[in-house]
């Protein structure tokens, strides 16, 4: 990894790794008249592994960020802010604004953020702190790649390593920690509840079998609220623990609010002009023995309905990516995800980006997918809209990480939004002819189950 010329140094302990940054700092500060201010700068030293995750538990500071890809290749946890990337709305022309930034930062800044579900959705209070499109270069990161593990300062003229000297002398580089136990919810409401749930499933297979949609997706948002304020970071401790295999994120902008999960699926990896994507429906839990896991998976892989529900994500991804990608490569059969909890039919793609593609691009097209949407996807995003009755927000929506010449994103599925002492979680079920409402009231309870395991365990 290329670094600054501040930061050619290894370091081990943290008092080591405190001294070096500023150090580092230092110089740059004394060497700052001669650099473009406008240019964003890395100061980078290769330390000791340390947990990014626990590490961030340890900060106390307003804004923190977490990024974990799903097999853990890629790991960053960050604090402060030192570059954001906002859209009032939407993404529109988001991603690329970041590719425009990076071509004239440091090569290895990485930006981590998401953005919303759709387009012009009515806003309530509970997102007001989030934005369209909005993500950041934090101030310092712990980051991990493969074997290697860095702590990093990005900063721009003088300002900006004045302001890092301040916050270095705040950050605790202790990684140790204990999975505390985590408060009861004394409340929770449902949005909607099961009656309301009942008649807006029933509404939508009417419309499927009126052929007007051939699938909906349709969310609930489950409210928790405590007695004592949540750190979402412990909760996403917690949460890290038992979905092993998924992406993990974390986007606190502000003290007392922050949106969290652990999903399993991936929208889009792009290196180079090599992409990646891949179908994900269909769910079944894991069973408690090796029998009955074997049952749920043969009784997956044998069900119409979610062999149905994702031949409508396989459809629409080989559409998408048949006049945008050459050399096109397909699992030639559908297999399974298996995740710590749960598992889900699956199908990977791989091919050649055209050049004139830009990942703007690629993200208008592929988001959203039938996973988390429906189809015909437009008709079923309005109909979303009208029927689930609550703004989804960054739920659903594409969060990641976005680099040099890769761009990693999830789809923010199996999430939260902690602010305060309230619990805000989502999740879906992929509505079909062949549903009912109460079997999808029960696949919901049991995909939100990840959370609610956390809250109950003991230490």
């Amino acid at each position: 990894m290329a670094t600054s010329s501040y930061s050619d140094a290894s370091v081990e302990t943290s008092i080591d790794v405190r001294d070096h940054m500023a150090d580092a700092i230092r110089d740059f500060l004394a060497d700052a008249a001669h650099k473009e201010e406008s240019r964003l700068h890395r100061i980078a030293l290769t330390t000791d592994r340390l947990d990014p995750l626990a590490w961030l538990s340890k900060q106390s500071t307003t804004s923190r960020f977490f990024w974990r890809s799903r097999c853990g290749e890629y790991t960053c946890a960050g604090i402060g802010i030192a570059d954001e990337i906002v859209s009032r709305d939407y993404h529109d022309g988001c991603v690329d604004s970041i590719r425009a930034a990076i071509d004239r930062a440091d090569p290895d800044i990485r930006y981590i953020g998401g953005m919303r579900f759709a387009h012009g959705e009515e806003r309530d209070s509970l997102w007001s702190k989030f934005y369209g499109a909005h993500f950041v270069v934090p101030r310092f990161e712990i980051s991990c790649n493969g074997d290697k593990t860095t702590f990093a300062c990005h900063l721009r003229g003088q300002d900006g390593a004045a302001e890092s000297l301040e916050l270095l002398e705040g950050i605790d580089f202790d990684d140790s920690f204990e999975l505390t136990s985590l408060p009861t919810p004394i409340l929770r409401l449902d949005t909607p509840d099961h009656e309301n749930w009942a008649r807006i499933v029933d509404e939508a297979i009417r419309e499927l079998h009126a052929g007007e949609l051939d699938k909906i997706v349709l969310a609930r948002r489950a409210d928790l609220t405590f007695d004592i304020d949540l750190d979402p970071v412990a909760v996403l401790l917690r949460l890290r623990a038992v979905t092993p295999q998924c992406y993990h994120f974390c986007f606190q902008p502000e003290r007392n609010v922050s949106f969290i999960g652990a999903s399993p699926e991936r929208l889009y990896y792009r290196r180079g002009r090599h992409v990646e994507s891949e179908a994900v429906a269909g769910t079944r839990p894991r069973g408690d023995t090796p029998e009955r896991d074997v049952e749920f998976s043969n009784a997956l892989l044998s069900s119409d309905k979610d062999l149905r529900e994702h031949e409508y994500v396989n459809e629409m991804i080989r559409d998408s990516l048949d006049p945008i990608c050459s050399d096109i490569a397909a699992d030639s059969k559908v297999s399974l995800l298996k995740l710590a909890r749960g598992q889900h039919l699956f199908t990977g793609y791989a091919g050649r980006l055209a050049d004139s593609i830009s990942d703007s691009d690629l993200c208008a097209i592929l988001h959203p997918t039938p996973a988390v949407g429906g189809c015909p996807t437009d008709k079923a995003v309005v109909r979303i809209r009208e029927l689930e009755g609550f703004d989804r927000g960054w739920y659903a929506a594409p969060f990641g990480s976005i680099g040099g010449d890769m761009v990693e994103l999830a789809v923010a599925i199996r999430s939260a939004l902690v602010e305060t002492r309230r619990l805000s979680l989502f999740s879906g079920a992929g509505i079909v002819i062949g549903s009912t409402p109460e079997k999808e009231w029960e696949e919901i309870e049991n995909k939100i189950a990840d959370f609610i395991k956390i809250l109950t365990m003991a230490s």
